[in-house]
């Protein structure tokens, strides 16, 4: 145990005596919220990017795989593009067949092409379609959403977008 871990539980305690909770009662408490703590998993993280010389980068592929076929309960991913749908997903798509209690979200981009004048829904539809049909390798779904203001051929728009299949 660190000193900046030790002047919390000190801390902690402290307030618990201003509140009345003393002595083996505060102790019960700590050891529940510890006990609750090594229990609660912490979010990982995969960020992709340029190279920086001189610092330390994983490949980002393995990363990424490492993480979905380790998987117990959820998973969010997002992404602007994604290339070889059936490759890029086949991890998680075998994850979720394998765990069928992992819940998965997928934060995708739909772009609308400079002076494509399509309606947004059918720019969505077309995307689903294509992502059910050729990219998304499982038979078990995740839950897809997009950003409705990349389709807004005026600029920055609000409100939430969900890629529904059929």
């Amino acid at each position: 145990m660190g000193h900046r871990d030790a002047d919390s539980i000190v801390a902690a305690l402290l307030e618990l005596g201003q509140l009345g909770v003393k002595g083996p009662a505060a102790a019960a408490w700590l050891r529940a919220v510890a006990r609750i703590a090594a229990r609660t998993s912490k979010p990982d993280l995969v960020w992709s990017g340029p190279e920086v010389p001189g610092l330390y980068a994983r490949d980002t592929r393995r990363v990424y795989e490492e993480l979905l076929g380790s998987a117990e309960r959820s998973i969010w991913a997002s992404t602007y593009a994604f290339f070889d749908g059936p490759k890029a997903f086949d991890v998680l798509a075998r994850r979720m067949e394998s765990r069928p209690s992992l819940r998965v979200t997928l934060l995708l981009n739909i772009q609308r092409k400079r002076g494509d004048a399509t309606a947004s829904e059918q720019l969505v539809r077309r995307f689903a379609d294509r992502f059910w049909k050729t990219d998304w390798p499982g038979s078990s779904h995740p839950s897809v959403f997009y950003d409705p203001r990349a389709l807004d051929p005026e600029g920055p728009g609000g409100g939430k977008g969900r890629c529904r299949r059929r």
